[in-house]
């Protein structure tokens, strides 16, 4: 007979197993779990010593009905999860290949949420696709890939490996930001960005490149301004290709220049500006002309939202 959950004001879950197991592995022949037109169902042979099969389905899952039955907290997470998983390979050498994607998805207050997710894993090396698409069209993507280097221990392995990852905004409105922001008190800026970030090369040491447009950047009642950035860093030496401000009148400044530092040190600001004097670097910056009574009124920090 089969196995029955239930959550109050919603379908039972009836679950049933046939499964063998013997010397040489585990056989799935009829695992299922269901719940209307919920599904998640498994099939085919592990082997020990062989080649072997394994795939799991998973249809209309119900992400608020499974947190309810768990009693997880994960705030207002919801939607429909659909996905397939097929592992396959020899002992030593598997083989996932996995896609799934979350539909009329809600979280934090952002609701019709689409998530895709794609994974490959073979021969040591994984590759992760991921993508989520707001209502309003906007999205965000990412990208991750590599294989674990040489080492005694995984944590080892994974210092020495070597990785590419990318990620992109297209037209992404701070507003999404409200549901974080709001826990500190503060108000989202207006605008949208969007922007394209690539980077390869060991954890230690990567190779990173950044464009990105900023457009209508509203700071409290500061006039709305567009950035325009486009940086690389080949691991020692950070470029600044172009730093440009806009304004509705047009360029009001652009900025580029060089210096040479590691990304850690990047992240060290005091660290870095007291060791100016002793590290090549180079700032260059334009300033169109304009008419001073044309100027954007100063900034000031009550205008800042995170002040």
């Amino acid at each position: 007979d089969p196995l029955i959950l239930a959550v109050s004001g919603r379908e039972p879950w009836r679950a049933q197993a046939d499964v063998v197991v013997h010397d040489e592995g585990i056989e799935l022949r009829n695992v299922h779990l269901a719940s209307g037109p919920q599904r998640l169902e498994l099939s085919g042979t592990y082997s020990y010593s062989q080649a072997y099969g394994v795939d799991a389905t998973l249809q209309a899952f119900d992400v608020g009905g499974l947190r309810e039955l768990l009693g997880i907290d994960l705030a207002d997470l919801d939607g429909t999860v659909d996905g397939e998983l097929h592992l396959t390979g020899v002992p030593g050498q598997p083989r996932i290949d996995a896609q799934g994607s979350l539909r009329h998805g809600v979280f934090l207050g952002m609701t019709d949420l689409t998530v895709l997710l794609s994974l490959v894993f073979v021969e040591n090396r994984f590759d992760v696709e991921t993508e989520v698409q707001l209502p309003d069209g906007s999205r965000v993507a990412l990208y991750a890939g590599g294989e674990p280097g040489r080492g005694a221990t995984w944590g080892t392995q994974i210092e020495n490996g070597n990785y590419q990852f990318g990620l992109d905004f297209e037209q992404l409105p701070f507003e999404v930001t409200r549901p974080w922001l709001s826990w500190l008190g503060l108000e989202p800026p207006g605008g949208k960005v969007s922007a394209m970030v690539r980077g390869a090369g060991t954890l230690e040491a990567p190779t990173l490149e950044l464009t990105s447009r900023v457009e209508k950047l509203a700071i409290g009642t500061y006039a709305p301004i567009d950035l325009d950035v486009a940086l690389k860093h080949d691991s020692q030496v950070l470029e600044l290709e172009r730093l440009q401000i806009d304004d509705a009148e047009g360029e009001l400044v652009t900025l580029s220049g060089t210096i040479e530092a590691e990304l850690g040190e990047l992240f060290n600001v005091n660290g870095l500006r007291a060791s100016l004097d002793t590290r090549p670097f180079d700032l260059r910056m334009r300033v169109p002309p304009r008419r001073h009574d044309a100027l954007p009124a100063p900034l000031t920090l009550e205008d800042y939202p995170f002040y």
